[in-house]
């Protein structure tokens, strides 16, 4: 996908837009079905990484110097640039991935 940038917000949205429907077009030309909408999706809050031995034990490691559990400890660092973007932009911090993107300007 192309990518768009500028400095009047109406300009780069008709330029995006114009993006997405070639795309689509695309799509539509080799035959292949479009993504499926993640939006509305439910997430389970789980999902299974491999990270290796040595990532593994490292972080075990990590999480017990931090007096925290393996799983706390690692979400803890999965959430860091969310939140760092946040404090930079001086925004709260939400939970909400949507609301992140909202606020970063992908969604």
């Amino acid at each position: 996908m192309g990518s768009c940038h500028g400095e009047n917000e109406s300009d780069v949205y008709i330029e995006l837009c114009r993006i997405v429907e070639e795309n689509i077009a695309l799509y539509k030309e080799d035959g292949k079905t479009l993504p499926l909408l993640t939006a509305e999706k439910e997430y389970s809050g789980k999902f299974f990484l491999h990270v290796g031995k040595d990532l593994h034990k490292i972080l075990t490691i990590k999480a017990l110097q931090a007096g925290k559990s393996f799983n706390n400890y690692c979400v803890n660092l999965l959430k860091q640039p969310f939140q760092q973007s946040k404090r930079i932009s001086g925004k709260k911090t939400k939970n909400s991935v949507l609301e992140w993107r909202k606020s970063n300007g992908t969604s």
